[in-house]
């Protein structure tokens, strides 16, 4: 339980911490729509990108040169990204 309770000293860590926790037999359960976007440098991630995209039936963004931190890195691009994604589930005529 202590290791459960951890701190993480890097954001890396947190992303390697994601992948060992079992996902992948989950994501395709979820009815919801998503979008998955990483940036093109961000290696711990991008091992799952692809498999996380496939079993969302989704569509997937990876920024050229963006990290980890892609959202501190380049907001106006992430957000840009999450409008899209946004306006594309809403309903007709909403």
């Amino acid at each position: 339980m202590a290791d459960a309770l951890r701190v993480l000293d890097r954001v890396e860590d947190g992303h390697i911490a994601i992948r060992l926790f079992a996902m992948d037999e989950r994501l395709p359960r979820i009815a919801a729509p998503a979008t998955v976007i990483c940036g093109e440098d961000d290696d711990p991630s991008m091992p799952g990108f692809e498999p996380m995209v496939r079993a969302l039936s989704t569509k997937g963004h990876i920024v050229p040169g963006a990290g980890v931190p892609f959202p501190e890195q380049r907001p106006e691009e992430f957000a840009r990204l999450v409008r899209e994604a946004a306006a594309s589930t809403e309903p007709a005529g909403g």
